[in-house]
């Protein structure tokens, strides 16, 4: 999941780490494979967000059949293909069925999404929903408005999209030269997991393979912004992520302030930065209050924040795709946005704190449960206790308050996990629409930390988790395994998208006599307190309890093809057949290590051993093969071996058989990430400078911390000053080379010049 704004923020201050990749005139199936500006041995495509821009384009009316938004699909893959150029690998994944922590945000979005088209006035209508979904296959779609929550595993498009994409990797293989020596890698939404987990938890496999280039040049594709922590966190020293160019910041208008010269804000603007920089320099006190406060005063009881204490409480905060630790201090300043009121709202925290006292609350909730009363903390407790309870109602106590910081530890333990090695438990999930104040964590983190066995172990002995969750440990997780996709499907969606269910699942969402009818409503009360947008409001949704959405769904029945909806299976690999006749290792050598996924797909899962009857026709992939794993041949990539030929009517030519080599894909045995460049990789220089990564810190974009050193020395002339710069901060300021300079040894003798990483000053590599 991606961090909001998180890409105009690297856009603003870092512009240098951005280029713009040329588009080749050329660009299509037919395309050869030749030179180009920049080529990569792997492409990878986070496709999600690919689809998304198929469905529905911001340049242009949206296809309006399905059988065009396919088509619309291969045309996007050929671009960027074409645009990448890989050498030897394009994988591609789709979203499959998330972890219960994602579900929860997944749930939240799509909720959110049908207050919008509610709000909007432009709902869809569940009969024209219903004959999209209920079209036959052949028919191509009706021309209907499209729901983008059909685009969740599960749903008749999303099954719709996994024949169209097999079509096409076996057209494409078979014919296009661009791709006669890719190994093509399709994880469709049968395959658990999210997209750009599947990504990663593949390169961090490959990268520990005997045999791997530690040079490979990786190119991922997709929207999230969170692609550039995962990507850090792979330690690949060349990555490069492609996206579409959109307008940001100041390329979208540009704003000149007439008072004091500078771009991004006016006049007023100013003026209004200048009141509050005054405020804040007439005393510590005033000026925190002034950044946290509201903007009136503290919500009162049952206000908007309340319904979290009858719904159970939670956001996907710490649960979302590795936005745990942003999540802390995004919830803590939650209530806080509401701050460009002013110097009034010094005095109406002041105020709410003062009421707090008088009304004799000496139980209100401070730190780790220590009481806030009158002469017990200041008007800082007092504001937090207020906001404590005004989001999860009045019976917020001491033993909620140390339940909650312990569930946000966890969270964290679970996001650094999920993002360094896979998901440690697929149905945990945070279970609170807001995080604690990083007042209140850090002391129950302290005090976790001082029990645990090392920081936060599973070993972690004693009752970490006070009362609400007993012996508990942080890091002890659950061996379940993911939901199956219809049942994700009916996790997720509102009721205003069930025509997107089974029939027989439809009433357990829209029936009022339902007995899950809580946990589905038709009106969501939403916190908007701060938020400029529709979309970064909180919506207070009730936590759906998944064992009792298991037991109600149990006796339901499908259709056939609702359960062929519902299937579950492996990566494939396509290739085309000369180059399949030469990683392929013949019949006699097989690989008999037990791989990291179960047969029916389960992203990630530990698996026992098999037994050799059930390794037959498994085949250990050779080099000259990119990939490392073992595969098993599907005859012309179809039963029987017949021919592959288009879904939906799509006016394009069947496949014949003997074209495409097409395989079920078994990557090789798990082996734990290391998080570290590997030994024999070639090391890059850096694109920025020390200069300009200390000026962004302080607002400032690298382009004017390049121009400055240029102004300096062409206006004054060079002073020497004392410094306590190291000899390489010293070369990376000056643009120089990051090489320590010679120093004397015994006898007056120097010493061999040392290589030194720009990157562990900083604690990771510019790339």
């Amino acid at each position: 999941m991606g961090v909001p704004t998180f890409y105009r923020y690297v856009h603003d201050r870092w512009p240098r780490c951005l280029s713009d990749c040329a588009e080749p005139v050329a660009a299509g199936p037919s395309a050869a494979a030749g030179p180009a500006a920049v080529e990569f041995d792997a492409l990878y495509l986070d496709f999600n967000g690919l689809v998304h821009n198929a469905t529905h384009p911001q340049d242009r009316p949206a296809p309006a059949t399905r059988a065009a938004m396919m088509l619309e699909i291969f045309r996007l893959v050929d671009r960027l293909v074409a645009v990448a150029r890989p050498r030897r690998l394009l994988y591609i994944a789709v979203d499959g069925v998330a972890p219960r922590a994602k579900m929860d945000q997944q749930r939240s979005r799509r909720f959110l999404t049908a207050e919008e088209r509610r709000v909007a006035a432009v709902p869809v209508s569940e009969e024209a929903a219903a004959a999209a979904e209920a079209a036959e296959p052949g028919s191509g779609g009706a021309a209907c408005s499209f729901d983008h929550n059909a685009i969740t595993p599960g749903s008749a498009f999303m099954a719709d999209l996994r024949h169209s994409l097999r079509y096409y990797c076996a057209s494409r293989a078979a014919s296009s030269p661009a791709w006669r020596r890719l190994e093509v890698v399709l994880s469709d939404s049968a395959v658990a997991g999210e997209g750009e987990h599947k990504i990663m938890d593949f390169i961090r496999q490959q990268r520990r393979q005997p045999g791997y280039a530690p040079d490979t040049s990786h190119c991922i594709y997709g929207l999230d912004a969170d692609l550039v922590m995962l990507s850090l966190a792979t330690h690949e020293l060349r990555v490069h992520l492609l996206r579409e160019w959109v307008p940001v910041g100041a390329e979208r208008f540009r704003v000149r302030c007439d008072a004091c010269g500078r771009d991004g804000h006016t006049r007023d603007e100013h003026a209004l930065r200048a009141s509050k920089t005054a405020h804040h320099k007439r005393g510590p006190a005033a000026g925190l209050a002034g950044r946290i406060a509201p903007a009136a005063s503290p919500p009162a009881e049952g206000g908007a924040g309340a319904g979290a204490a009858s719904g159970a409480g939670a956001s996907a905060g710490a649960g979302g795709a590795g936005a745990g630790a942003a999540a802390g201090a995004a919830a803590a300043g939650a209530g806080a946005a509401g701050a460009g009121a002013g110097a009034a709202s010094a005095a109406a925290a002041r105020a709410a704190a003062s009421s707090v006292c008088a009304a004799g609350e000496d139980t209100a909730v401070g730190c780790c449960g220590a009481a806030v009363g009158s002469g017990a903390a200041d008007a800082t407790g007092g504001w937090r206790a207020s906001e404590y309870r005004a989001r999860f109602g009045g019976d917020f106590d001491a033993a909620k308050l140390r339940a909650l910081c312990v569930a946000h530890v966890r969270g964290l333990a679970w996001c650094a996990h999920y993002y360094y090695h896979g998901c440690a438990d697929w149905r945990w999930h945070f279970g609170f629409h807001y995080a604690p104040y990083a007042h209140d964590l850090a002391a129950v983190a302290a005090e976790l930390a001082a029990v645990a066995d090392g920081p936060w172990a599973g070993g972690a002995a004693g009752d970490v988790a006070g009362g609400a969750a007993g012996s508990e440990s942080i890091g002890a997780w659950g061996g379940e395994g993911p939901l199956r996709p219809v049942q994700q499907l009916a996790a997720v969606l509102p009721p205003s998208s069930a025509a997107l269910l089974p029939a027989s699942y439809r009433p357990l969402v829209c029936s009022g006599s339902s007995p899950l009818a809580a946990y589905y409503p038709r009106d969501v009360p939403l916190d908007s307190r701060g938020c400029a947008h529709l979309w970064q409001a909180v919506p207070l949704l009730p936590f759906l309890p998944i064992t009792a959405l298991l037991r109600e769904l149990a006796p339901l029945p499908l259709t056939a093809e609702e359960a062929r909806h519902d299937a579950v299976g492996r990566e494939r690999l396509y290739a085309h057949p000369d180059l399949a006749r030469r990683v392929c290792a013949p019949p006699a050598v097989r690989d008999p290590e037990p791989h990291g996924r179960q047969e029916d797909g389960g992203f990630g899962a530990r698996e026992s051993p098999r037994p050799a009857s059930a390794e037959a026709g498994w085949l250990a992939l050779a080099r000259p093969s990119f990939v490392a794993g073992s595969v098993r041949r599907r005859e012309g990539g179809e039963p029987s071996g017949r021919q592959a030929r288009a879904p939906l009517d799509m006016p394009l030519p069947p496949v014949c058989a003997g074209s495409f080599a097409c395989f079920d894909f078994r990557p090789p045995k798990r082996r734990t990430h290391s998080p570290a460049p590997l030994p024999r990789a070639t090391p890059l220089p850096p694109r920025l400078t020390l200069a300009e990564l200390s000026a962004a810190t302080r607002g400032k974009s690298t382009a004017e911390a390049a121009a400055a050193p240029a102004a300096a020395s062409a206006s004054a002339p060079q002073k020497r000053r004392k410094t306590s710069a190291t000899a390489a901060e010293l070369a990376l300021a000056r643009g120089g080379s990051a090489r320590a300079q010679p120093q004397a040894g015994a006898g007056g003798k120097h010493k061999a010049p040392t290589p030194v990483d720009p990157g562990a000053m900083f604690g990771f590599t510019c790339v």
